[in-house]
Protein backbone atom coordinates (compact mmCIF):
# COMPACT_ATOMS: atom_id res chain seq x y z
CA UNK A 1 0.00 0.00 0.00
CA UNK A 2 1.38 3.43 -0.88
CA UNK A 3 0.63 6.93 0.68
CA UNK A 4 0.37 9.50 -2.13
CA UNK A 5 1.46 13.52 -1.32
CA UNK A 6 -1.30 15.95 -3.27
CA UNK A 7 0.92 16.20 -6.44
CA UNK A 8 0.01 12.10 -6.80
CA UNK A 9 3.84 11.39 -5.87
CA UNK A 10 4.66 8.37 -3.87
CA UNK A 11 5.24 9.83 -0.23
CA UNK A 12 5.32 6.36 1.94
CA UNK A 13 5.18 2.79 0.97
CA UNK A 14 3.52 0.41 3.59
CA UNK A 15 4.43 -3.00 4.10
CA UNK A 16 1.62 -4.76 5.63
CA UNK A 17 -0.97 -8.08 4.79
CA UNK A 18 -2.80 -7.93 1.86
CA UNK A 19 -6.02 -5.56 2.71
CA UNK A 20 -9.70 -6.06 1.29
CA UNK A 21 -10.31 -2.51 2.74
CA UNK A 22 -9.10 0.57 3.80
CA UNK A 23 -10.05 3.92 4.59
CA UNK A 24 -8.27 7.02 5.43
CA UNK A 25 -8.30 8.80 8.68
CA UNK A 26 -8.12 12.98 8.98
CA UNK A 27 -4.57 12.44 10.76
CA UNK A 28 -2.95 10.90 8.14
CA UNK A 29 -3.32 7.66 9.17
CA UNK A 30 -5.43 4.83 8.05
CA UNK A 31 -7.40 1.96 9.16
CA UNK A 32 -6.59 -1.56 6.94
CA UNK A 33 -9.21 -4.48 7.24
CA UNK A 34 -8.07 -8.01 5.24
CA UNK A 35 -7.51 -11.54 6.57
CA UNK A 36 -9.21 -11.64 9.81
CA UNK A 37 -7.53 -8.19 10.97
CA UNK A 38 -8.24 -4.68 11.44
CA UNK A 39 -5.44 -2.36 11.77
CA UNK A 40 -5.22 0.96 12.28
CA UNK A 41 -2.29 2.47 11.41
CA UNK A 42 -0.24 5.57 11.29
CA UNK A 43 1.28 7.89 8.47
CA UNK A 44 4.74 6.58 8.88
CA UNK A 45 3.41 2.82 9.21
CA UNK A 46 3.47 2.40 12.57
CA UNK A 47 0.55 -0.09 13.55
CA UNK A 48 -1.39 1.84 16.44
CA UNK A 49 -4.08 -0.86 17.26
CA UNK A 50 -4.74 -4.63 15.72
CA UNK A 51 -7.91 -6.13 16.15
CA UNK A 52 -8.96 -10.21 15.40
CA UNK A 53 -12.22 -9.67 13.35
CA UNK A 54 -14.37 -12.05 11.58
CA UNK A 55 -14.35 -11.39 7.72
CA UNK A 56 -15.14 -7.86 7.08
CA UNK A 57 -17.07 -7.07 3.87
CA UNK A 58 -17.47 -3.47 4.56
CA UNK A 59 -15.36 -0.23 6.41
CA UNK A 60 -16.11 2.78 6.74
CA UNK A 61 -15.20 5.70 9.35
CA UNK A 62 -17.40 7.64 12.21
CA UNK A 63 -16.63 11.49 12.74
CA UNK A 64 -14.66 10.31 16.05
CA UNK A 65 -12.14 8.56 14.26
CA UNK A 66 -13.85 5.24 15.05
CA UNK A 67 -13.97 1.92 12.28
CA UNK A 68 -17.39 0.97 11.06
CA UNK A 69 -17.39 -2.35 10.28
CA UNK A 70 -19.45 -4.81 7.83
CA UNK A 71 -18.43 -8.18 9.10
CA UNK A 72 -19.43 -11.86 8.44
CA UNK A 73 -20.27 -13.99 12.14
CA UNK A 74 -21.28 -17.56 11.61
CA UNK A 75 -23.03 -16.47 8.45
CA UNK A 76 -24.61 -13.34 9.13
CA UNK A 77 -23.80 -10.02 9.08
CA UNK A 78 -22.83 -7.86 11.68
CA UNK A 79 -22.57 -4.16 12.22
CA UNK A 80 -19.61 -3.29 14.42
CA UNK A 81 -17.65 -0.36 15.95
CA UNK A 82 -14.37 -0.01 16.68
CA UNK A 83 -12.38 2.93 18.76
CA UNK A 84 -8.74 4.39 17.90
CA UNK A 85 -7.32 2.43 20.96
CA UNK A 86 -9.13 -0.78 19.18
CA UNK A 87 -11.62 -1.13 22.04
CA UNK A 88 -14.96 -2.73 20.34
CA UNK A 89 -18.31 -1.06 21.37
CA UNK A 90 -21.42 -1.30 19.92
CA UNK A 91 -22.89 -4.17 18.06
CA UNK A 92 -25.45 -4.81 15.84
CA UNK A 93 -26.72 -8.33 14.33
CA UNK A 94 -28.68 -7.96 10.93
CA UNK A 95 -30.14 -11.34 10.98
CA UNK A 96 -33.15 -10.40 13.13
CA UNK A 97 -33.59 -6.95 10.36
CA UNK A 98 -33.61 -10.07 7.70
CA UNK A 99 -30.80 -7.92 5.66
CA UNK A 100 -27.94 -10.19 4.20
CA UNK A 101 -26.14 -6.52 3.65
CA UNK A 102 -23.20 -6.53 1.00
CA UNK A 103 -22.34 -2.79 1.37
CA UNK A 104 -21.45 -0.27 3.86
CA UNK A 105 -20.91 3.56 3.61
CA UNK A 106 -20.89 6.41 5.84
CA UNK A 107 -21.99 9.65 5.70
CA UNK A 108 -21.25 11.43 8.78
CA UNK A 109 -22.51 9.48 11.73
CA UNK A 110 -25.29 7.59 10.00
CA UNK A 111 -24.20 4.53 7.66
CA UNK A 112 -25.71 3.03 4.47
CA UNK A 113 -25.86 -0.49 4.05
CA UNK A 114 -27.32 -2.33 1.27
CA UNK A 115 -27.45 -5.31 -1.59
CA UNK A 116 -29.72 -5.83 -4.67
CA UNK A 117 -32.94 -5.65 -3.03
CA UNK A 118 -32.84 -2.97 0.41
CA UNK A 119 -31.44 -0.42 1.90
CA UNK A 120 -30.87 0.38 5.60
CA UNK A 121 -29.75 3.92 7.03
CA UNK A 122 -28.33 3.57 10.51
CA UNK A 123 -26.99 5.54 13.33
CA UNK A 124 -24.60 5.32 15.97
CA UNK A 125 -26.10 6.89 18.93
CA UNK A 126 -23.80 7.88 21.50
CA UNK A 127 -25.57 8.17 24.90
CA UNK A 128 -27.17 5.02 24.18
CA UNK A 129 -23.90 3.30 23.50
CA UNK A 130 -24.95 1.16 20.39
CA UNK A 131 -26.98 1.37 16.77
CA UNK A 132 -30.25 2.56 16.02
CA UNK A 133 -32.15 1.36 12.62
CA UNK A 134 -33.72 4.91 11.05
CA UNK A 135 -34.79 3.81 7.76
CA UNK A 136 -35.21 1.16 5.68
CA UNK A 137 -36.18 0.97 1.66
CA UNK A 138 -36.75 -1.45 -0.76
CA UNK A 139 -34.83 -1.83 -3.70
CA UNK A 140 -31.14 -1.64 -3.20
CA UNK A 141 -28.15 -1.06 -5.51
CA UNK A 142 -24.89 -2.95 -6.31
CA UNK A 143 -23.07 0.88 -4.81
CA UNK A 144 -24.08 3.77 -2.89
CA UNK A 145 -21.90 6.61 -1.64
CA UNK A 146 -22.18 9.55 0.33
CA UNK A 147 -23.01 12.68 -1.49
CA UNK A 148 -23.56 16.41 -0.65
CA UNK A 149 -25.99 17.47 1.98
CA UNK A 150 -26.41 14.14 3.93
CA UNK A 151 -27.60 12.75 0.73
CA UNK A 152 -26.51 9.39 -1.27
CA UNK A 153 -26.20 8.13 -4.49
CA UNK A 154 -26.91 4.21 -5.30
CA UNK A 155 -26.19 2.67 -8.30
CA UNK A 156 -28.88 -0.13 -9.43
CA UNK A 157 -27.77 -3.94 -9.61
CA UNK A 158 -27.76 -3.57 -13.50
CA UNK A 159 -25.26 -0.33 -13.49
CA UNK A 160 -28.23 1.71 -15.51
CA UNK A 161 -29.83 3.58 -13.28
CA UNK A 162 -28.32 6.19 -10.68
CA UNK A 163 -30.70 7.48 -8.00
CA UNK A 164 -30.35 10.08 -5.79
CA UNK A 165 -32.04 9.95 -1.99
CA UNK A 166 -32.26 12.43 0.69
CA UNK A 167 -30.83 12.00 4.18
CA UNK A 168 -33.69 10.04 4.93
CA UNK A 169 -33.67 7.31 1.74
CA UNK A 170 -36.53 9.61 0.12
CA UNK A 171 -36.22 9.78 -3.71
CA UNK A 172 -35.30 12.78 -5.44
CA UNK A 173 -33.81 12.47 -8.40
CA UNK A 174 -32.90 9.25 -11.23
CA UNK A 175 -30.78 9.22 -14.23
CA UNK A 176 -31.13 6.64 -16.77
CA UNK A 177 -28.43 5.47 -19.29
CA UNK A 178 -28.54 2.49 -22.04
CA UNK A 179 -24.66 1.49 -21.01
CA UNK A 180 -24.08 0.35 -17.18
CA UNK A 181 -21.72 1.91 -14.87
CA UNK A 182 -19.71 -0.01 -12.64
CA UNK A 183 -18.63 2.58 -10.14
CA UNK A 184 -19.61 5.83 -8.99
CA UNK A 185 -18.62 9.24 -6.90
CA UNK A 186 -20.02 12.07 -6.30
CA UNK A 187 -17.97 15.65 -6.08
CA UNK A 188 -19.51 19.28 -5.28
CA UNK A 189 -20.35 19.88 -8.76
CA UNK A 190 -21.10 16.71 -10.27
CA UNK A 191 -22.11 12.95 -10.32
CA UNK A 192 -19.46 10.78 -11.89
CA UNK A 193 -19.96 7.32 -13.64
CA UNK A 194 -17.60 4.61 -15.11
CA UNK A 195 -18.44 1.91 -17.39
CA UNK A 196 -17.01 -1.59 -16.80
CA UNK A 197 -14.45 -2.41 -19.40
CA UNK A 198 -14.27 0.62 -20.13
CA UNK A 199 -11.48 3.68 -19.64
CA UNK A 200 -14.19 6.23 -19.79
CA UNK A 201 -16.47 8.53 -17.36
CA UNK A 202 -19.32 9.59 -17.30
CA UNK A 203 -20.11 12.99 -16.10
CA UNK A 204 -23.68 14.13 -14.69
CA UNK A 205 -23.58 18.13 -13.70
CA UNK A 206 -25.73 19.26 -10.68
CA UNK A 207 -26.66 22.28 -12.74
CA UNK A 208 -28.62 20.26 -14.82
CA UNK A 209 -26.71 20.62 -17.99
CA UNK A 210 -26.12 17.42 -20.37
CA UNK A 211 -24.23 14.74 -19.07
CA UNK A 212 -21.13 14.56 -20.67
CA UNK A 213 -18.03 11.33 -21.81
CA UNK A 214 -14.55 11.87 -20.84
CA UNK A 215 -11.40 9.17 -22.00
CA UNK A 216 -8.99 8.82 -19.77
CA UNK A 217 -6.68 7.96 -22.47
CA UNK A 218 -5.42 4.61 -20.90
CA UNK A 219 -5.65 0.89 -21.34
CA UNK A 220 -6.79 -0.58 -18.63
CA UNK A 221 -10.09 -0.78 -16.54
CA UNK A 222 -10.80 1.74 -13.99
CA UNK A 223 -10.79 0.43 -10.95
CA UNK A 224 -12.16 3.01 -8.22
CA UNK A 225 -13.29 6.28 -8.59
CA UNK A 226 -12.36 8.83 -5.42
CA UNK A 227 -13.59 12.53 -5.11
CA UNK A 228 -10.35 14.97 -4.10
CA UNK A 229 -10.18 18.28 -3.60
CA UNK A 230 -13.09 20.02 -6.56
CA UNK A 231 -12.10 16.59 -8.53
CA UNK A 232 -11.35 12.95 -8.75
CA UNK A 233 -8.99 10.82 -8.39
CA UNK A 234 -9.32 7.72 -11.24
CA UNK A 235 -7.11 4.24 -9.42
CA UNK A 236 -6.41 2.23 -12.41
CA UNK A 237 -4.21 -0.74 -11.65
CA UNK A 238 -0.79 1.07 -12.47
CA UNK A 239 -1.65 4.61 -12.50
CA UNK A 240 -3.54 7.24 -10.56
CA UNK A 241 -5.34 10.09 -12.40
CA UNK A 242 -6.38 13.49 -11.29
CA UNK A 243 -9.35 14.60 -13.02
CA UNK A 244 -10.49 18.55 -12.49
CA UNK A 245 -14.14 19.19 -12.15
CA UNK A 246 -14.37 19.53 -15.93
CA UNK A 247 -13.60 16.35 -16.59
CA UNK A 248 -9.91 17.19 -18.05
CA UNK A 249 -6.98 15.28 -16.69
CA UNK A 250 -5.20 17.16 -14.60
CA UNK A 251 -1.74 15.17 -12.91
CA UNK A 252 -1.50 11.74 -13.58
CA UNK A 253 1.25 9.22 -12.15
CA UNK A 254 2.25 5.67 -12.98
CA UNK A 255 4.70 3.44 -12.30
CA UNK A 256 2.13 1.14 -9.70
CA UNK A 257 1.60 -2.50 -9.78
CA UNK A 258 -2.12 -3.55 -9.25
CA UNK A 259 -4.08 -1.03 -7.40
CA UNK A 260 -7.81 -1.72 -7.49
CA UNK A 261 -9.25 0.84 -4.87
CA UNK A 262 -7.99 3.25 -2.14
CA UNK A 263 -8.79 6.01 0.11
CA UNK A 264 -8.89 9.93 0.69
CA UNK A 265 -8.58 12.04 4.10
CA UNK A 266 -11.82 13.47 5.32
CA UNK A 267 -9.81 16.61 4.65
CA UNK A 268 -9.06 16.41 1.07
CA UNK A 269 -5.86 19.06 1.04
CA UNK A 270 -4.33 15.91 2.71
CA UNK A 271 -2.59 13.29 1.08
CA UNK A 272 -4.84 10.49 -0.37
CA UNK A 273 -3.98 7.35 0.91
CA UNK A 274 -4.18 4.41 -1.93
CA UNK A 275 -4.27 0.88 -1.06
CA UNK A 276 -5.02 -2.78 -1.81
Amino acid sequence: MVLLDGRLVSEVELSLPVPTHVVARADGGVWIAGAGTLLRVDRTGGVLARVETSPIEGLALLPDGAALTLEVEQGSRTLRRTEEAGRRWGRLELRPLALEARWLVANGSRALLGNDAELCLVTWDERAGGFAVLERRQGGGREGVASSGGEWLVLSSDGRILERLSARLEPREANASTRPSLHVAATATAQWLAEPGSTRLRRIPLDGTRPTLHGVAHSSEIQSLLPFRNGLLVLLPGAVLLVGPDGEIERAQGGFDGLVGGSVPPSSSAAPMIGR
